[in-house]
């Protein structure tokens, strides 16, 4: 009987030790596939984590290239120039981005450009890829106003019956009180995109355009920068273009004679037909002479006076005939 029981007992105490080694098998193995899958969360996390930083790395990239456009006299003369900043390679924690800025192509009279922004952490890049296109250029006005003076304005009118098919913007005139900048008598049509420097609400919240927006057909745009029309740098900036992409030998500086009162450097472009061929001849260092009203009041021919920002204006030599 003793016999038995230890028998008994001693294969009780094997499958005790069977089930304590298996249980611990089945722990460890569950320990593993526990640590696999959290390291393989976390893999994916920071996977995940890297590819989104790397997004977000590029799309700064295209804000950065987008700001530094805006900040730009001239984005065709800055391209010409390869100015500082069309390319450039930017940091943050975790990630770097590159860009750069290139002309790609012209539609009708837009320059179109490309930003091609790439963003960098860890394994991952990611690109934006963007075409961009200026949204108000064309009949840039400055102000929708003409000079009577040195320091006066008077407004000019779109007016009934006209049909405007160009963009057209207006910087803002910060009057006071505040009326609209575009003036129109009657009800004339622009059927390109329309931008206003100022807002369409005054500071009393009174909607100054809705009894004229149905004549925008392609909408018009509030709160827009000022365009740089009348910034001298800027102007100087895109003269200066176009001469160093003429050729060379039609880059004509033409010098004034002195034998005539008040005389003007010029060019004359003479038209003539020789043999049925329709010609033009250049013909550089003409003196044309110039005279000037005595009277703000007997004259439109009102320049910008350089160094005033835009806001002084001073009468023309205006040219009377050739020396």
């Amino acid at each position: 009987m003793r016999t038995k029981i230890k028998l008994y007992l001693k294969k009780k105490s094997g499958s005790v030790l069977i089930l304590a080694v298996l249980s611990v098998v089945i722990l460890f193995a569950l320990g593993l596939g526990l640590l696999s899958i959290a390291y393989g969360v976390r893999n994916r996390a920071t996977k995940l984590k890297n590819e989104v930083v790397a997004m977000l790395a590029a799309e700064a990239g295209y804000e950065q290239a987008i700001f530094w456009m805006g900040q730009q006299q001239d984005m065709l003369s800055a391209l010409q120039e390869q100015a500082s900043g069309l390319n450039d390679t930017l940091s943050f924690p975790g990630a770097t981005c590159d860009y750069e800025i290139e002309l790609f192509t012209f539609v009708d009279f837009r320059p179109v450009y490309r930003i091609l922004s790439t963003g960098h952490s860890g394994v991952f890049n990611r690109t934006v890829d963007v075409y961009v296109i200026q949204a108000i250029s064309g009949w840039d006005m400055g102000l929708c106003r003409v000079p009577l003076g040195k320091n006066k304005t008077t407004p000019v009118y779109f007016v009934d019956d006209e049909i405007i098919d160009m963009p057209v913007y207006i910087n803002d005139l910060k009057d006071s009180p505040d009326n609209r900048d575009i003036y129109i008598d009657g009800e004339p049509q622009f059927l390109n995109r329309v931008g206003m420097g100022e807002s369409r609400y005054t500071d009393n919240d009174y909607d100054k355009y809705m009894s004229v927006m149905d004549l925008f057909e392609s909408g018009i745009y509030f709160d827009q920068p000022d365009c740089k029309i009348t910034d001298e740098a800027t102007i100087q900036s895109k003269l200066n273009r176009f001469k160093n992409s003429t050729k060379s030998e039609y880059r004509f500086t033409p010098a004034a004679g002195s034998e005539i009162t008040n005389p003007h450097p010029a060019v004359q472009l003479e038209f003539f037909v020789e043999n049925g061929v329709g010609k033009v001849r250049i013909t550089n260092n003409c003196t044309v002479r110039g005279y000037q009203r005595n009277s703000d009041d007997n004259t439109l021919d009102f320049k910008i006076k350089p160094d005033t920002d835009g806001e002084e204006y001073q009468r023309y030599l205006r040219l009377s005939f050739y020396a």
